[in-house]
């Protein structure tokens, strides 16, 4: 069986992530003290930002290239049909010296 994968062992290639910016503001519920105050005078945590004076307004996602790595390993799984179903790569970089899996969407000719 031949198996064709879309980059070979010691290529090098850039790997491409998602990062996510959390944009927070203050609590709306409690006007950001964290607690709410009942009738009777007596302080609550905020049922809202849970006491931590904010909420959590939306997300920023960004595309970003990290450094240049280098595969190690492929891993393939495949079908039935021996049609490749998912197909990811180890890399190994200066972070993490144990290596990343990355599927083959997060990786870009070097």
């Amino acid at each position: 069986m031949i198996l064709t994968t879309e980059f070979d062992c010691n290529d090098k290639v850039w790997s491409i992530y998602q990062s996510i910016k959390h944009n927070w503001g203050p609590c709306t519920f409690c006007g950001g003290e964290g607690k709410v105050t009942g009738k009777n005078g007596s302080k609550l945590i905020c049922p809202s930002c849970y006491g931590t004076n904010r909420i959590l307004l939306g997300n920023e996602y960004h595309w970003k290239v990290g450094d240049p790595t280098t595969i190690q390993e492929i891993h393939i799984k495949y079908s039935n049909e021996r049609d490749i179903s998912e197909e990811a790569y180890l890399c190994f970089d200066s972070i993490v010296s144990s290596g990343v899996l990355y599927p083959i969407d997060m990786l870009w000719p070097y």
